[in-house]
């Protein structure tokens, strides 16, 4: 009796799993948002290689002729030199002259070109050195309490920071001479000055004119390397705005998320006179399962100004990418603890 009553609760459970199973994906695409805008969609993907690089810690610090480099988020002072086709890393860990460098704090790197960076903004801490040499010294220039950096040569760097009369995001231009400029109305501010104007800064080389895309906003800036605003640049997708509230931690003199928040833009590299930007949000009759298993990656010409088309790049083992960068025909992503180089066929 007992073994029919069993095999009478077993058969309902498995009969009843296709129905829960429907039930539970009509709920998530019933809450999966679908916004009112249409994707170019082109299948630019033509191929990919991965390869493990042990840790979920690494991102893409930068790249220095045909190598990407990574650095670690947990140990401060090493990166990884990736070849462009994956199949040559070396493991670098920077020397440091103790006596005259003293770390604190959370530290992040950044390579470009000839020269390497580490940074911690909460402490106005720099250090530089040269790739290839891997020896880092203090840099000597006077940066403000800052939350990115972005290197244009060897002698000059930009600051996003927090105006202390403001209290918003805003830029500024250093120099080793000592020479600085700052524009602190650069970001327009929506509700609080920082979280709504929150980032990505990056210098394009080809155009040499700073990128500033938001998260939490439809906007692209272009801003010189004097700090001048030239042109505000629409993301094809409606959110004007940032959506979300913030409450005052009165103890703390901070901020923080009173509401959820919609992420717009998650990453993005400039590329020549394209800019590559990965959107969060689901256009107009794209495929949810696809978008789900995918990253979108929506292009910009900055010199025309106008958006040109996107492609859906497969997650390496359905893990979210964190980083990515494209040189050349090649997108390199970071996804846990993979590296994944993409082979892209891009319109002329």
């Amino acid at each position: 009796m007992k073994k029919f009553i069993y095999l009478l609760v077993a058969v309902a459970i498995l009969s009843s799993i296709p129905v829960l199973y429907l039930t539970i994906r009509y709920a998530l695409k019933q809450r999966a948002a679908t916004y009112n805008f249409k994707r170019n969609l082109l299948g630019v993907v033509k191929g990919h290689k991965a390869i493990d690089i042990k840790y979920n810690s690494y991102y893409i610090a930068g790249e220095a002729g045909s190598s990407i480099y990574l650095a670690s988020g947990t140990a401060i002072g090493h990166l990884l030199k990736v070849g462009p086709l994956l199949r040559d890393t070396v493991s670098i860990n920077l020397e440091l002259n103790r006596q005259e460098v003293k770390l604190k704090g959370s530290y992040k790197a950044y390579v470009d070109s000839s020269s390497f960076y580490l940074y911690n903004g909460l402490e106005r801490s720099i250090l530089k050195g040269s790739t290839g040499v891997w020896k880092a010294s203090v840099y000597n220039i006077k940066a403000p309490y800052f939350a990115q950096l972005q290197p244009l040569g060897t002698q000059t760097m930009f600051f996003r920071f927090i105006d202390t009369d403001t209290r918003a995001n805003s830029l500024r231009k250093v120099s080793v001479r000592g020479e600085s400029m700052s524009n602190t109305g650069i970001f327009e501010k929506q509700v609080d000055g920082l979280f709504c104007t929150d980032g990505m800064l990056r210098y394009n080389k080809q155009l040499h004119m700073l990128t500033y895309v938001y998260h939490y906003r439809n906007e692209i800036l272009l801003i010189d390397t004097n700090l001048n605003l030239v042109k505000k640049i629409k993301t094809i997708d409606p959110i004007d705005s940032a959506r979300f509230k913030v409450d005052q931690v009165r103890s703390e003199k901070s901020f923080t998320f009173a509401s959820p928040s919609l992420m717009v833009n998650a990453n993005c590299s400039n590329q020549g006179k394209y800019l590559f930007i990965q959107s969060k949000l689901m256009g107009k009759d794209e495929d949810l399962t696809l978008f789900r298993k995918s990253a979108a990656i929506d292009v910009y010409d900055l010199e025309k100004q106008v958006y040109c088309y996107s492609f859906y790049l497969p997650k390496y083992k359905e893990v979210p990418i964190s980083s990515f960068k494209v040189l050349g025909k090649s997108l390199y992503a970071v996804a846990g603890q993979y590296l994944t180089r993409y082979e892209l066929e891009l319109p002329e």
